[in-house]
């Protein structure tokens, strides 16, 4: 008898667990999406790492901000975005702004390069857009052999 008391007792307790066990696998982590493997091209990819590096050397200085880098699959091209303050516009002679941002340009273009040989002058091109509120046309400049 003593036996057949103990025997119930035992037997439901591996059942708990296996039915406890199943239950806490089945439901999922509020961040279990963020496991699964994401889909990224390699332009993407190598992009990413473009602006990475852009943003660790240049940071805002100058009026202009570091650019935003990407690949405009319809034009088949990389683009460039670089905001550029308005009142640092104003601030400077036109030679001396066309020279700033002319570098700008070079530097994101040899940033690109660096990750992306081949990459030409003529599949890269940088759109400057003044960021100032007041601007009544935001995009100034789209260069694309200033290089």
């Amino acid at each position: 008898m003593r036996l057949s008391r103990l025997a119930f007792p035992l037997s439901t307790i591996p059942i708990f667990v296996a039915g406890f066990a199943t239950g806490q696998s089945t439901q999922r982590s509020k961040f279990a999406k963020y496991r699964e493997p994401a889909y990224i091209t390699k332009m993407d990819w190598e992009l990413m790492h473009v602006n990475l590096s852009a943003l660790q050397i240049k940071a805002e200085s100058d009026g202009t901000t570091a650019p935003n880098i990407y690949f405009d699959w319809d034009a088949n091209k990389v683009k460039a975005k670089i905001l550029v303050d308005g009142k640092w516009l104003g601030s400077k002679p036109a030679n001396e702004l066309r020279g700033s941002l002319l570098a700008d340009e070079l530097i994101a273009f040899t940033y690109v390069q660096q990750r992306l040989p081949e990459v030409s002058e003529d599949d890269f091109e940088v759109e400057f857009i003044n960021q100032s509120p007041t601007a009544r046309v935001n995009e100034f400049e789209t260069s694309s052999h200033g290089i």
